[in-house]
């Protein structure tokens, strides 16, 4: 889900599921998941696939996220797959 949710522009998309998600800007949305403030909602069909994934996490200003605007907002990210997407 995190390719999905960092794959937005053709750029991204074009680099690869491996590649972009071994980026810096993108790993450390989950990297060491479980910290405090992390939290994750997913969501399944009924036959139990995984459709998609929203989660957001707290960064510092040293090493802020895409969006960061505070120590205090975490910052959202959600991912669907293509095919159940709309």
């Amino acid at each position: 889900m995190l390719f999905e949710a960092a794959a937005v522009d053709p750029v991204t998309r074009e680099m690869g599921k491996e590649q972009a998600l071994s980026a810096h800007e993108n790993c450390k949305y989950l990297e060491r998941w479980g910290r405090i403030g992390d939290t994750a909602i997913v969501a399944v069909s009924p036959n139990i696939q995984l459709l998609g994934a929203a989660w957001y996490r707290l960064f510092t200003q040293d090493d802020p996220g895409y969006g960061f605007v505070s120590t205090h907002f975490p910052e959202l990210a959600i991912g669907v797959k293509a095919e159940v997407k709309g």
